[in-house]
Parts: structure tokens; sequence; C-alpha cells
């Protein structure tokens, strides 16, 4: 009997034991937890400093597409130096003139991998393509965070084409599907807030444990659990090779598989290529992968949806992520904590890869530009050949096609306002006379819409007249035309046009 009663003496001791140590890893978790919140509510410096960067460099934009863009010029310090954005919404401590001079051109656009989020200005990306180009070309820094694919490409119209890019990079992050938050919440208005709130309900509808979401679900657990260590080492169990499961999803997946949200990206590459088509840019796309798990990376569908969707959009394409699973770490490339931004070693390394992209076709457009230096700014006429040539062509408009475009536009009109190109296809749009004052020739959304297009035979005879050949040397593929009536169906009918080299209008020749 007394081996049997010290065995259960043992066993006791032995749970008393247990019991002990669990009291005091419990004890132990909870105070770790009451401290861990007290270091959450020290982050409240941190978040003051975010929205006051938001609200200090961006704004609400009048534009419903862009929901918010840069104030510019402005400046907010912040612990990694000035954040901001120069007078043209650069982020940048340097003034660019409008035209190019001697040099080509680069516009980086894209969201905050391309601002360079948590970096000094010295260690932006935008710094790092122009150390490895070595001086070959300007690279001007048209990022802004926080701006997904549509609001990347209407950023694009609005802010960067006016410098006249000899080529554009996007560089694309995987969230651009998403709508994300920072300066969008700030200066969103209610229904613009009511579409992200539609967007975290979709998330959470379809998978309210997500790659997103564990930390929150461990939390609730630990919140519910009487022993809160043990719901901390479920979650921790649960977590430990959850990005390598059956299991994983995450947001990116989420939207990419939405119909909608994958249309907008589609929709938003073509409207940006057709725009850099429209001014002479080539247009490249980089796909920059997400920085972590390159074991079981999750996102290589993702890419390659993307990266086709930008080919037939007419963007060259950039993916690293093989490359850069085979001689690389994620870590080495991103900030700490951080999968999405790069540090500024990973600047570097990207920087050159978006180098070695661009550098031959760049140095062959400031070949061009020094040879046709017709190309690089609105006063400079055409060259001699080609002033003679054109003459020969004799481009003109006949009386009965004039007439035919004053009847379609409007019974009784005296004014006509028309422009015409040969980017993607050939097509002529009317125009108001404000808008035909503005017009430089590039891509314009408002012009080159569906209701102001022409009829088709209409179309087809104009551009004939003009002759499209003669349409191809015109500066970015475009002409501007405008007529004029002495009253509706008067006798005296004067027509001009311009070819786009800084002359400015001049008579284009009615035949019957």
């Amino acid at each position: 009997m007394k081996p049997a009663r010290r065995r259960l003496a043992d066993l006791a001791l032995l749970a008393a034991g247990l019991l002990a140590a669990l009291g005091l890893a419990e004890g132990g978790f909870r105070w770790y937890r009451a401290a861990r919140r007290a270091e959450t509510r020290s982050d409240e410096a941190w978040r003051a400093r975010i929205k006051r960067m938001n609200t200090g460099i961006y704004r609400r934009s009048d534009s419903a597409e862009l929901v918010y863009e840069p104030s510019c010029p402005s400046r907010v310090q912040m612990p990694y130096g000035w954040a901001g954005f120069n007078a043209a919404c650069m982020r940048d401590d340097r003034d660019y003139a409008l035209e190019p001079a001697g040099r080509a051109r680069l516009a980086l656009l894209g969201d905050s991998l391309a601002w360079s989020e948590h970096l000094p200005v010295a260690d932006a990306l935008s710094r790092g393509i122009e150390a490895a180009l070595d001086g070959q070309a300007e690279v001007l820094n048209f990022g802004v965070s926080g701006y997904d694919a549509l609001q990347v490409a209407a950023w694009y119209e609005r802010a960067v084409r006016r410098f006249r890019p000899d080529a554009v990079v996007w560089v694309y992050c995987l969230n651009d599907a998403l709508i994300m938050s920072g300066p969008y919440n700030t200066h969103g208005s209610p229904a613009d807030l009511a579409r992200k709130a539609a967007q975290d309900a979709f998330f959470t509808r379809e998978a309210p444990v997500r790659a997103e979401t564990l930390e929150a679900v461990a939390e609730r657990e630990e919140e519910a659990a009487t022993i809160k260590i043990g719901a901390r080492l479920r979650a921790w169990y649960r977590g430990l090779d959850y990005a390598c499961s059956d299991d994983y999803t995450d947001e990116y997946l989420l939207a990419y598989a939405d119909p909608a949200r994958a249309e907008r990206v589609r929709a938003a590459l073509e409207r940006l290529g057709r725009a850099a088509r429209a001014d002479g840019a080539a247009a490249l796309l980089v796909i920059a992968p997400v920085l972590r798990s390159w074991d079981c990376y999750r996102w290589t569908a993702i890419h390659r949806r993307v990266a086709g969707m930008a080919r037939e959009a007419g963007f060259a394409v950039l993916d690293p992520i093989e490359r850069w699973q085979a001689e690389t770490r994620p870590e080495d490339l991103r900030l700490p904590g951080d999968s999405l931004h790069f540090s500024a070693a990973g600047n570097r390394v990207l920087g050159r890869l978006i180098a070695e992209a661009v550098r031959e076709d760049l140095r062959a457009r400031a070949e061009r530009r020094r040879e046709r230096p017709e190309a690089a700014g609105p006063r400079v006429e055409p060259g001699p050949a080609l002033a003679a040539w054109l003459a020969r062509m004799q481009p003109h408009l006949s009386r009965e096609s004039v007439e035919r475009a004053f009847a379609a536009r409007s019974a009784g009109s005296t004014q006509l306002h028309l422009v015409c190109h040969v980017v993607e296809g050939r097509a002529c749009y009317f125009a108001t006379a404000e808008a035909l004052a503005g017009f430089d020739g590039r891509y314009d959304p408002e012009i080159e819409r569906p209701d102001r297009r022409l009829p088709d035979e209409l179309e087809v005879a104009i551009l004939d007249q003009i002759n499209v050949e003669f349409i191809e040397h015109a500066r970015h593929n475009c002409v501007k035309l405008r007529c004029a009536r002495a009253g509706p169906g008067g006798p005296q009918l004067a027509c001009e046009i311009d070819w786009g080299w800084g002359k400015g209008w001049e008579p284009l020749a009615l035949e019957p």
C-alpha cells in the first residue's frame, strides 16, 4: 500500500507542479498582452505623423477618378526625412522643364513602391534607376502612395504627359487591384468610403480567415478564452505553416478572382498604354513581387495574368520574380517587417533591372531627338525636305465633306472643330473651340469619346483628303482642323489646319 500511496502522492505533486507552471505561464502571458497593448497605444505618435503626412501632402481631387491627389508643392518632415512633392507633383527636390533638354526622359509611375515609402528621396527608386542609367536619362518620379491601377492611368493624363517622356515605367504592385487606405480614407467622400467598405465586406464574406486577419482572429480568440495562453498556442500552430498550406488565401488572391476588379486593371492598362502610344512613349510594366514566401510563392498566376493584360495593351513587361528566387532572398530587398516596400538596397537592385530593360530604347530615342529636333518641342518647324514633301502631298478638304461635317455636328452651326489621328487605327472626332485650344495632340479622353466620332464614311473621306501619310508625319500622328462660314448655309467657307509643329493655324485648301 505504501508504494501505491507514494505513486499517488508523486502524481498529485506533478499535477500541482503542472498547474502551478500553467498558472505562471498564463499570468506571464497576460502580463505580456497588457504590455503589448500599452506598446500599441505608444504607436499613437506614429499614427499622428502618418495622418499629418496624409493631410499635409495630399488633398481632395476635383477628379472623381482620382479621389485624392498630391498638393504641389508640399513638404512634411518624417523620421526618414521630408515627404512631399515639388511644384510639378513629383517626389523630387529638383525642378524640370516641360520640354526635355537633350537627354532622354523617363516617367516613373505607380503607388508607394514608385514613390518609395519610408525612405529619403536620395534612396527612392527613381534615383536608383537614374544612377544605373549613368546620366543617360532624367527620371521623373510621379508615384503617388495608395493609387490603384485606374488612378495611375488617370494621373498620367492629368500630370505626367505634359512633360513629354520618352518612356513610361509603371511599377505595378499586386495591391493595385485594391482600394488602399491612407490618403484615400483621409480625403475620400462618403461615396468613396462606401466603396472601400464594400471591398472590405467582400473580403470578409469570402474569407473571414485569411493572411491579413490571422492576428485579429487570434486576438478575438484570446479575448473569449478562459486560458488565454492556450488560445495563443492554437493560433501560433495554425499560422506556423499557413503560408504554404492548402488553406492559404489573402486579399490579392481574392481580388484577382473577382471579375470586376480584374477588369478595372485591364481597362487601366489599356488606357495608359493607349495614351503612351499617342505620346510616342515606350511603355514598360514592372511587376513587383510580394517579398516573402518564395519557397511556396502564391501569386505566380497573378503575375502571369497581369503580364498578359499588359502585353495586350502594348506594354513591354519586366517580371523579376524567377530571377530573384534564384539569386537572392526577399529579406535582402525589403524593409524590415514589410513584404511590399523595397529597402534602399532593394531599390538599387530593382533600379538596375529597370535600367537594363530601357537603356537601349532610351539611347535610340535620345539619338532621334538630336537628329530630329522638331520632335522635341512645340516651336520647331518641319525641316526643308519634309516641308517640300508636304507641299507635294497637297492636303486639302472638299467642300462636300465640310458641309457633311457641319450637318453631322448640328443643324445651323457656323463653326466646326475636329481632331484627326492615325494612332491605333484612324479616327476623327468633333471637339469644342475650348478643347481644341488646349489640345496638344496627345490622347485626351474628353475628346476621343465614341459619341464625338464622325460617321464612318465621312471620317474616311476627310482622312483621305488630308492624306493619312501626312498625318503620320505630324507631331503625335495627329492634326487639328477648324472651319467657319458666314452664317448657316452661307457661301463663304474657310478651313485651317494645325500640323502640331508650333506654327499654329494655317490655311487649308478647299476643293469643289
